[in-house]
């Protein structure tokens, strides 16, 4: 598994803005419509989810429906049997 941060997924993968919603959270990212999702590509799509355990929330590649807050959408693409995981850090605001 490849584990990432925010600003590492950034530079990697290049998530563009939801330019659907004004203020989307996950600094203007996070798409929450799956309606928006249907012509892209299963290997741009990444999904913001919540563990419920009390932990950060993270974002994992990949379209999940269980426990989803979101989704952003990549610019770069990800190979299919990679399983990558992006830590949102302590105090990251998602500004839903």
């Amino acid at each position: 598994m490849i584990n990432l941060n925010w600003q590492q997924f950034v530079e990697k993968y290049s998530p563009i803005k939801n330019t659907f919603v004004k203020d989307a959270a996950c600094d203007g990212h996070l798409f929450q419509d799956t309606d928006h999702l249907k012509n892209i590509p299963k290997n741009k799509i990444w999904t913001l989810l919540d563990n419920n355990d009390g932990e950060d929330m993270f974002i994992t590649n990949g379209l999940w429906f269980i426990n989803a807050l979101g989704y952003l959408v990549a610019r770069d693409e990800y190979t299919l049997e990679e399983k990558t995981e992006v830590r949102l850090e302590d105090g990251y605001e998602i500004k839903e």
